[in-house]
């Protein structure tokens, strides 16, 4: 077929599909073309019709929105705020919460939706603490932890052990207050109070019968200003002004003998450092050749300053004390400054369970950049990591952990804790968990008891024989109870009652804070200095 005819057959097709109007003349030169239907292919009709509903579900949304919008208003405006509550459960109840806010979405539900928020005035801080304390709660690291602002203050007191108040320590025993320990350098020590007084009045009213934390509360009071303690003293009975001060407990030291120093530390606190040097050069000043116990343990650590500060007290200057290492990767190492007395040139360090963290890091430092060192007891807690705390403007702080920490060599005791060189128990008595009794229950011969069982550990343990330490409560240990009674004074009885059971745990407690005839740990201290 040529050109021509083509264009020939387009111009016929052309005239027979334009009508024209014959009755009207002005539309004789309007040409009306009418367009052929366009096939559509499968997925092509799909998409339109994707397409239109989209449409229609965007104009739905905006209906939607007009219509809640308008809700609320007239809900907010018309009607009682309970009214609308329950048409916010069924809102929830209808749509998912978001995946990608949970705090968010959870934190809208407690504030306006838990039934008991209503009853908490602080609920948003309330919420704000919990939330928190979940993200920094985990099983991988037990020692971090978010802080409110008063047990931000109570840990801070915990590890400085500081207060205002005298400097002195006591116990209860038989419903009386006798003081075991002064610190020196203390109000108390200034004034002349003495371990082994018995507090029985303060500023004028008798203590007799108080427990100890109405006692400690008496006792304690503002700075500066003054107390007066009425005590008994080998049978005779004075009168001791004291005038409350600042005090720091972390540390307490005596001589044993000329050439034996004993250091005990409780924590390692801000002031510890300080308080141990003066210690240190009040005791043995000049002396040429001086031994040391380092009693360590139920330290629980404290501060990393503290430490370093300390240990450089027994170490060369640039001797390691330990090695730092971050999350990162890198690490820095922790060494000793200047300070050292050199006149101490034997060491024996008592450590037990309870010897953690900073007293670990003291312990390995001494061990291993001396040669020296001894160490006594049992196996320390093994804490190898290292904690820094961040404080928020309202008091409150988030204490985590930003590193682990190494001995001089290298080894970490994460878990494991440090051996020591002499395996030494103490006696059961003074570890066991004592089981409780209420008032009124009582054990006699043939009955079987943890109670009983706890006495006849109290009676080895002060030399007298129960015969069997099972809980039986046989002849041989009534005769040793009997014996025991006698010896501290105490009503004879032929059963074990509430009152003689706590009054034998009594004699334990103060056995163990006036005497050292039991510590079997420090006579092996002892022997290892002076053989």
């Amino acid at each position: 077929m040529s050109e021509n005819q083509d264009n020939k057959d387009i111009e016929e097709k052309k005239a027979e599909s334009t009508p024209v109007d014959a009755g009207k003349k002005e539309q004789d030169d309007l040409v009306v073309t009418i367009p052929l239907k366009r096939h559509l292919w499968p997925d092509e009709a799909a998409l339109k019709k994707e397409k239109k509903k989209t449409k229609k579900l965007k104009k739905l949304c905006i209906i939607l929105s007009v219509v809640f919008l308008a809700g609320g208003w007239l809900g907010g405006s018309l009607l009682p705020l309970p009214k609308t509550v329950s048409l916010r459960y069924m809102i929830q109840s209808a749509f998912h919460l978001s995946s990608k806010n949970k705090v968010d979405e959870v934190r809208d539900i407690m504030e306006n939706s838990w039934y008991f928020g209503k009853d908490i005035s602080d609920l948003d801080d309330r919420l704000t603490d919990q939330a928190i304390k979940g993200m920094t709660d985990n099983d991988e690291d037990t020692h971090t932890e978010y802080m409110s602002k008063e047990e931000e203050a109570d840990f801070v007191q915990s590890i400085n052990r500081n207060y205002v108040g005298i400097g002195a320590q006591f116990i209860m025993y038989s419903s009386q207050a006798m003081v075991t320990k002064v610190f020196n350098g203390s109000p108390a020590e200034q004034a002349g109070l003495q371990a082994g007084d018995i507090i029985v009045s303060v500023d004028g009213k008798s203590m007799t019968g108080s427990d100890s934390s109405t006692i400690k509360e008496a006792i304690q009071g503002e700075e500066g200003s003054q107390v007066v303690l009425g005590i008994v003293r080998d049978g005779q009975s004075q009168d001791i002004t004291i005038t409350r001060g600042a005090v720091s407990a972390t540390a307490y030291a005596k001589m044993l003998d000329d050439s034996t120093l004993y250091l005990q530390l409780y924590q390692f606190g801000d002031s510890t450092a300080q308080d141990v040097k003066s210690d240190l050069d009040a005791l043995i000043g000049d002396k040429d050749n001086v031994s040391m116990i380092l009693d360590l343990r139920g330290n629980g650590g404290g501060y990393l300053n503290s430490v370093q500060a300390l240990a450089s007290f027994f170490l060369d200057e640039g001797d390691v004390i330990m090695q730092q290492e971050f999350t990162d990767g890198s690490s820095t190492s922790i060494t000793a400054d200047k300070g050292k007395y050199g006149q101490i040139h034997n060491i024996v360090i008592l450590v037990d369970s309870g010897t953690a963290s900073a007293a670990e890091v003291c312990t390995l430092a001494l061990k291993q950049n001396r040669d020296d060192v001894t160490i006594i007891g049992k196996t320390t807690y093994g804490k190898g990591t290292v904690q820094t705390t961040t404080e928020f403007s309202d008091g409150s702080a988030l204490k985590y952990t930003n590193s682990r920490w190494l001995s001089p060599n290298g080894t970490w005791i994460n878990g494991v804790g440090i051996t020591p060189d002499q395996d030494v128990d103490l006696d059961e008595a003074l570890t066991m968990t004592y089981p409780s009794m209420n008032d009124g229950d009582s054990y006699g011969v043939d009955s079987v008891s943890d109670v009983v069982k706890a006495v006849q550990k109290v009676l080895v343990y002060f030399g007298y024989d129960p015969g069997r330490t099972d809980g039986y409560f046989s002849a041989d240990t009534l005769t040793a109870w009997h014996a025991f009674e006698k010896d501290h004074n105490m009503a004879q009885s032929d059963v074990i009652d509430y009152t003689g059971y706590m009054n034998t745990l009594s004699e334990v407690t103060y056995d163990w804070a006036t005497s050292t005839a039991h510590d079997t740990q420090l006579a092996a201290a002892k022997e290892a200095l002076h053989g």
